[in-house]
C-alpha cells in the first residue's frame, strides 16, 4: 500500500486544572545544548548544570497502583536518570481512566501540560497544534518499526517514541478449553461452533466490558479478518474512495458479530460489565473467552494466576490477519524549557534497562532491539500468533475518531438486540468523508 494512515485523536475538552501544579514552568531556564544542559537551580549556581535541583513531570495513565509493574519501572527510571542528573526530581502523575486524554488536550490548549506525557491516537491533532517536540535526531528514531510510523511521525519528523505496540482478539480460558475438548477455529464458522459447546457445557461464551466503552471499540477491532480477508487493500481503497464503509467489508464484519449475539453467546449483562469484570469472569471460569489485547495476561496472571491461550478470530474464508497499533506514545512538550532534559528523560524512559520490565508480560515494543519478557501463557500465545498469522495495521490507523465511535455505537446498538441498519452505515462513511482530511498520511 502505498500511503498509510492514522487515526485522529479521540477528542474531548475537560478543564485544565488537575496537573497545573506539574507543568512545564517547573524548569524556568532557556534551553542549553547537550553540551551544557541546564534548567532552573533552586537557590545554587553550581559549576557543574547537571548536579543543580531540578523538576521534570510525567503523565501516564499505566503508572498506577493497578499496574503490578509500574513502581519497579518508576525506581528503575529515577535510579538512572540520577546517574546524570543526581539532583532531579520526577514528579509522577498517573491519571486513571476515559478521562486521561481529555484532561491531557485541555492541559496542552491551557499550557499547564507535563513536561513529559504519554498519549494514544493523538499525533496528528497535538503535532497541528504545535504541542509536541522534534524528537528526530534521536538515535533510536531510525528504530522504530514502520507499522508504528503513521502514529509517531508527522510531516517528516518523529514526534513520539511508540512505548508499546498491541492488538485485540480472543484470550480464553485454557482450562475451559482442555476440559471441553477445544482448539483453536480456522474458520468462522468452527468458532461459532465452539462457542455452542461452550454455551452447552454452561459456561458463558464470551465476554468484555463495554461499559466502559473502549472494549466495545476492541469488538469490531477483533474481526478485523472480515475486512482484510475480503480486501487487503481496504484502508488505500477507502482513502481513495474505491469502496466505502457501507460497502462489502464493513457489513461482512457486522453481520458476523450480529450472529454472535442471536445465538445467545455473549454475556447477558455484557452492557453493564466494566472491563474489570469481564477479566474476573474469564479468569474466574464464568466466561470462557474475552475481547481484549495482551495488557489482560499481566492481570489475569498475577492476581488470579489463571492460563489463557490466544486466537484471532478468522473469517468466514479462513483467513486470519493479526492486527497491530501503537497502544502507548511518549512526547515532550514542546514547551519545556530545556530541551536537553527532557530528551534524556524521554531516553530513559524507554531504555531497554527500563521499558521492559513494565511491558513484560503484557505488551510489545515499537523500538527495535528491545526484547519484552513474556512468561504468561497468554502472552507467549499472541507473540506466536503475531509470528503465525498475516499481519495488517489496525483499523483504528486509518478512521477519523467520529468514523471509530459511529462503529462502537453499532456494536453497542447490535449488542443490545437492535441490529443495525443500511442508514446506520451510511452515517459512519458520510462522517468519514467529512473527516478523511484529518488523516496522517505517510508515502
Amino acid at each position: 500500500m502505498a500511503k498509510r494512515l492514522a487515526a485522529l485523536a479521540l477528542t474531548a475538552i475537560l478543564t485544565a486544572t488537575m496537573l497545573a501544579a506539574c507543568g512545564s514552568n517547573k524548569d524556568n531556564a532557556s534551553e542549553a545544548p547537550a553540551s551544557n544542559a541546564s534548567g532552573s537551580a533552586e537557590g545554587t549556581n553550581s559549576k557543574d548544570p547537571n548536579s543543580e535541583a531540578f523538576e521534570i513531570s510525567v503523565s501516564s495513565w499505566i503508572l498506577g497502583s493497578a499496574n503490578a509493574y509500574a513502581k519497579g519501572y518508576m525506581e528503575g527510571v529515577e535510579k538512572l536518570y540520577k546517574t546524570k542528573y543526581p539532583n532531579a526530581k520526577i514528579i509522577w502523575n498517573p491519571i486513571q481512566g476515559e478521562k486521561y486524554h481529555e484532561l491531557l488536550k485541555a492541559q496542552l490548549a491551557a499550557k499547564s501540560a507535563p513536561d513529559i506525557f504519554f498519549h494514544q491516537n493523538s499525533l496528528v491533532p497535538f503535532a497541528r497544534a504545535g504541542y509536541l517536540a522534534d524528537l528526530s535526531d534521536q538515535p533510536w528514531a531510525n528504530d522504530i518499526l514502520p507499522s508504528t510510523w503513521v502514529e509517531n511521525k508527522y510531516d517528516g519528523k518523529v514526534l513520539a517514541a511508540p512505548v508499546d505496540v498491541s492488538g485485540w482478539g480472543v484470550f480464553y480460558n485454557k482450562k475451559i478449553f482442555d476440559n471441553l475438548g477445544l482448539s483453536i477455529p480456522t474458520t468462522y464458522q468452527e468458532f461459532l461452533d465452539l462457542c455452542e459447546k461452550i454455551k452447552a457445557s454452561g459456561v458463558t461464551p464470551m465476554t468484555s466490558g463495554y461499559k466502559d466503552g473502549w472494549p466495545a471499540a476492541g469488538t469490531w477491532i477483533s474481526f478485523s479478518s472480515f475486512l482484510y480477508g475480503m480486501n487487503k487493500n481496504i484502508a488505500q481503497d477507502l482513502y481513495d474512495g474505491k469502496t466505502k464503509i457501507n460497502g462489502p467489508e464493513f457489513k461482512a464484519l457486522f453481520n458476523a458479530y450480529e450472529q454472535m449475539v442471536q445465538k445467545g453467546y455473549l454475556s447477558k449483562s455484557i452492557l453493564s460489565t466494566t472491563n474489570d469484570l469481564a477479566i474476573q469472569e474469564l479468569a474466574e471460569g464464568k466466561a470462557a473467552m474475552g475481547f481484549n489485547g495482551p495488557w489482560v495476561n499481566s492481570v489475569v496472571a498475577d492476581k488470579y494466576k489463571t492460563d489463557l491461550g490466544f486466537f484471532p478470530i478468522p473469517d468466514d474464508k479462513g483467513n486470519n490477519f493479526m492486527t497491530t497499533s501503537t497502544n502507548q506514545s511518549l512526547s515532550l512538550n514542546a514547551n519545556y524549557p530545556n530541551r536537553q532534559r527532557g530528551i534524556d528523560l524521554i531516553n530513559v524512559l524507554i531504555d531497554k534497562s527500563t521499558l521492559p520490565g513494565l511491558l513484560q508480560n503484557s505488551a510489545f515494543t515499537g523500538l527495535k532491539g528491545i526484547e519484552i519478557p513474556q512468561n504468561t501463557t497468554g502472552g507467549k500465545a499472541f507473540a506466536d500468533a503475531i509470528a503465525k498469522y498475516e499481519s495488517a495495521v489496525q483499523i483504528t490507523t486509518w478512521l477519523p475518531a467520529s468514523t471509530y465511535d459511529k462503529l462502537t455505537q453499532i456494536i453497542t446498538k447490535i449488542t443490545a438486540g437492535k441490529g443495525y441498519t443500511e442508514a446506520d452505515l451510511n452515517d459512519v462513511d458520510a462522517a468519514y468523508q467529512k473527516d478523511k482530511g484529518l488523516l496522517n498520511i505517510i508515502k
